[in-house]
Formats: structure tokens, sequence, C-alpha cells
């Protein structure tokens, strides 16, 4: 039992009408002190038995009628809800860099999460290099606040809801301090025995790492 029984029409003579749907007598939710919540069933069948599109328990008596024995019960069928929080991992262009984890399995609605607390790891291994957190800001997969989380999905920490609930944080690739951030494209013509014929040029100097080039131009080849 989830919730005290009502009685709907207390010492009332045979033949009087009755209705357990009105207001208050089948609340479609009920939060017990607890602090479970549950929800009324569709229909179904269901461990308890079979259930109409009321909710109700077709095995007890119906929900409206005349009163026609000392003692009517009727009873409407409700299932806790429960949530769940996914914790993901991308990249500044949304790519995934580690496997989804689950920071709360099946746990009650209003129940405090915390994705900050343990599943959000300053640095992850991926593919052999190591992404960090980004700073807050604006990238390609959409604006990320101060701690390294996408704001386009749930916030970090909160209450388990009905629906699931999906956190996302941001990485970026963590820079070597020992490696230039700089480099340069040369471009060498030689002949056949690897004798220089022109004096090399000079495609992209001192560009950043990750920026375009192409020596296929006019001129260059």
């Amino acid at each position: 039992m989830i919730k005290d029984p009502r009685q709907d029409t207390p010492n009332s003579p045979y033949d009087t009408p009755y209705n357990t749907t009105e207001e208050g007598e089948k609340p479609n939710t009920i939060k017990t002190p607890d602090g479970k919540t549950y929800k009324i069933v569709p229909k179904g069948d269901y461990p308890v038995g079979k259930v109409d599109g009321d909710g109700h328990l077709e095995s007890s008596d119906p929900i409206k009628g005349k009163v026609d024995k000392p003692k009517s019960t009727i009873t409407y069928v409700y299932k806790e809800v429960k949530g769940n929080v996914y914790v993901h991992y991308v990249d500044v262009n949304g790519n995934k860099i580690k496997e989804s984890v689950t920071d709360e399995k099946d746990q009650p609605v209003d129940k405090d999460y915390d994705t900050v607390v343990d599943n959000r790891p300053s640095t992850i291994e991926f593919q052999g290099k190591t992404y960090e957190l980004v700073p807050a800001g604006n990238y390609p997969v959409g604006k990320v606040d101060d701690q390294g989380h996408w704001t386009g999905d749930d916030a970090t920490t909160g209450k388990v809801a009905e629906e699931d609930t999906n956190v996302t944080y941001v990485y970026q690739l963590k820079e070597d301090p020992t490696k230039p951030k700089e480099g340069d494209v040369i471009i060498t013509y030689v002949d056949e025995n690897g004798k220089e014929i022109q004096k090399p040029r000079q495609d992209t100097p001192n560009s950043p790492y990750d920026t375009p080039y192409n020596t296929t131009e006019e001129g260059e080849k």
C-alpha cells in the first residue's frame, strides 16, 4: 500500500450512487512520505492483476455504481517513477572521446544527483592523446560554461527526473609545451637523381598547427 485507503461513500443506503473518479480520489501521481513518487499505470496486465484504462484493478469493485453491499473496495494501481542520469564526453567538435557513464540508474524521482563529484575527469586519454576540459566559451559543439559543461543539455547537478537526464562535458587536446605550436611548409624541386634544380619555396611560413596548406597552386608546381 502506497497511500492510506479513502472512504468514498460512508454509511450510505443501498442504491446510493458513488463515483471514485472525482477530484482527489484518483490522483494521477502519489508522493509517499519516504520521498518516492508513483504514477498511475496504463492499461495492461501486471503482477497484481489486469488493469483497465482508468488504472483500476479489474478484480476490485467498479469505479462507479450504486452501493449494493456492506463494503465495496475499489483499487487503483500505481508504479514507482524512476530515472537515469547519463554523462557523455566529447571534443570541441562533438566527437565522442570516452564511453558514456551512468551517474544514477533507476533512482527515485527528485533524488539529488551530482556529476561533478565523480564523473567529470579533468583529463581523458583517447587514442594515445590527452584531452583536457575546455574553459568557458563558444566552440563548434556549442556554448560551454565554466565547468566544461555543454549548455545544450541538462545541468551538471540537480534532481533525477522521470525522463533520462543527459550531461555532456567538452574537452580539447592538451598542448605539449615541449613541442612547437607553429610550423613551416617548404616545397623543394629536384631532378630524377635528387639534385636540386630550383631554390626551395616557402608555402606556409610560421603557421599554427592545423592550418590548411595546398602546394598545387599557381607558381608552386
